[in-house]
């Protein structure tokens, strides 16, 4: 039996996800975990192709198999694509654990959705960042281009406004949104505010707040100044629109992640480029990917004061089955 199941599913969990909404539920047998995604936990309005949600599942994913490696483990994965996609991972001993320095950066890593300072990110640092999100049907293109960046900017002021005047999107949103460190420990999951750097308020205010009193324009022109401020701009480009692409720019992003929180770099995907659609269409048509290719996921670089870290739900709440430990 797997004798380390609990701690290779904590780190597993600490993994980012789309308005950190964990959507992953696991299976622990005698030799394997089991990743299913928790499609009940699925962004509908943000998300309808799950293209987010699987690249959540790379990510956990990628999370585990460090983590295996870590225990003494040799982990083997296998996609299964079908009616209810899922991925097994099986997990043989081996003599000795094999200790990879991103292992040390998963309980560090968080996502920083401030301002950044503008600072230049070295060119040796960008290009450790590109080796470790190295992996197939991946490819990654950092952008520091000051008038790529301004196109960005412009692109995603734009998808941002036209997102905050969806109403079924803000609605979405709200319920993620956790406003005060009480709300963001209860629930486990979902947006905390301090990640951004705001003030805590109560929870019913706060929905107040984002459901009368938001104004798509300054949203718009608030998340066009975040991405001018960052450093490098990295967009996962995969090679196709499918379920085993996703999962690898999942893969690919959180070695990327977590080698930057090595670095002192922070780091927040921009999901509106990906969430609408003419900026989808505006995105391809600007970076021009192969024939085939998708623009999957966009997250913008650079230096910030470091901030708190997104909750996770326990254990029980997304394991099916629980193995008795061995003592």
């Amino acid at each position: 039996m797997l004798q380390h199941w609990e701690k290779l599913l904590h780190y597993a969990c600490l993994a980012p996800s789309g308005h950190n909404t964990q959507p992953w539920k696991f299976r622990v047998e005698e030799d394997r975990i089991t990743i299913f995604p928790d499609t009940e936990r699925q962004l509908r309005v943000a998300d309808p192709t799950q293209r987010e949600l699987y690249i959540s599942l790379g990510c956990a994913l990628e999370n585990l198999c460090i983590a295996a490696a870590e225990h003494g483990y040799e982990p083997i994965e296998y996609l299964h694509i079908g009616r209810e996609p899922h991925i097994e991972v099986f997990l043989p001993h081996r003599a000795l654990p094999a200790h990879n320095p991103l292992f040390d950066q998963i309980g560090q890593r968080r996502t920083t959705r401030s301002r950044y300072d503008g600072r230049a990110i070295p060119t040796a640092d960008l290009e450790l960042l590109r080796a470790e999100a190295g992996r197939e049907d991946v490819s990654l293109r950092l952008i520091t281009n000051s008038d790529l960046v301004e196109e960005l900017a412009l692109l995603t002021e734009s998808a941002t406004e036209r997102l905050f005047s969806n109403k079924a999107y803000v609605e979405e949103l709200s319920n993620w949104l956790r406003f005060n460190k009480g709300a963001a420990a209860a629930a486990g999951d979902g947006i905390y505010s301090a990640v951004a750097g705001k003030p805590p308020v109560p929870q019913w205010l706060g929905r107040m707040l984002v459901g009368g009193v938001l104004d798509a324009g300054s949203e718009s022109r608030k998340a066009a100044a975040e991405l001018r401020s960052a450093s490098a701009v990295a967009v996962f480009v995969a090679a196709r629109s499918d379920i085993k692409a996703w999962v690898n720019v999942g893969r690919s992003f959180e070695r990327m992640a977590l080698a930057a929180s090595a670095l002192g770099i922070a780091l927040a995907p921009e999901s509106s480029l990906c969430t609408d659609e003419r900026a989808q269409r505006r995105l391809h048509k600007l970076l021009q990917p192969g024939e085939g290719e998708q623009v999957a996921l966009v997250v913008r670089l650079g230096y910030a004061e470091p901030r708190a870290q997104s909750y996770r739900r326990p254990l029980e709440e997304v394991v099916e089955h629980f193995v008795p430990t061995i003592a």
